[in-house]
């Protein structure tokens, strides 16, 4: 796919979605493929290569999230994050976001890293970490994860994060009885009440849900 037909694609995607971006935005999504392809040929990043699926599984998946991710002051932890998705594609489209990116594999990190400097993306920053052994990152009012959790691992995962009292988590599952069974976890002083659900597909067959949540942190007894 050439440069012009995949800025054409994914502002097409965009329009339709009614997001709301400028083109300099899409084209540094360009620049972010080009160099995830070359890191790529060294090192294992990610298994699509392809630049339409790159764009339908990647690009159109991360977009989705600021369909229902609305509000000033975000800062955005996103959890298992890998090459950079959703975190880095939500924070190109939307600069305004600070994102905290966690990864645990180091190459990975790294690439997020240079990618960052390379796009002059300010209110970024990448921890190199196992999400389970990190427990606080101060004012933190939103988690995402695409990376694939078990419920149980996400109840725990939610669980011990502290986050502020105004929180959102914002889940991307599969299966639509998930939805339930997190609602329905121990969470220990927080309380989560089911907020939107997003349902779409990508390559018009595959079926995706975001299943936000708010927070509500209980008075410790």
């Amino acid at each position: 796919m050439e440069k012009k037909n995949f800025i054409e694609n994914i502002v097409r995607f965009l329009n339709e979605a009614g997001i709301k971006t400028e083109i300099e935005r899409v084209q540094k999504i360009y620049t972010f493929y080009l160099e995830l392809m070359k890191w790529n040929k060294k090192i294992n990043l990610t298994a699509i290569t392809d630049p339409e699926e790159f764009v339908e599984k990647h690009v159109k998946d991360s977009a989705y999230l600021l369909k229902i991710l609305k509000g000033k002051k975000i800062k955005l932890m996103d959890i298992g994050s890998g090459a950079g998705f959703p975190g880095i594609i939500v924070k190109i489209l939307n600069p305004d976001i600070h994102l905290v990116s966690v990864e645990s594999v180091l190459k990975k990190c790294n690439f997020q890293k240079y990618i960052a400097r390379k796009l002059a993306l300010e209110g970024f920053i990448c921890i190199n970490a196992n999400i389970f052994a990190l427990k606080n990152i101060d004012d933190i009012n939103a988690l995402v994860t695409r990376a694939a959790f078990n419920v149980n691992e996400l109840i725990d995962l939610i669980a011990g994060i502290d986050i502020r009292n105004d929180g959102r988590i914002f889940l991307f599952l599969t299966d639509a009885g998930d939805i339930k069974k997190i609602k329905q976890g121990n969470f220990k002083n927080k309380k989560l009440y089911k907020d939107k659900i997003l349902r779409y597909k990508i390559n018009n067959k595959d079926c995706r849900i975001i299943a936000s949540y708010k927070i509500k942190v209980l008075q410790q007894q």
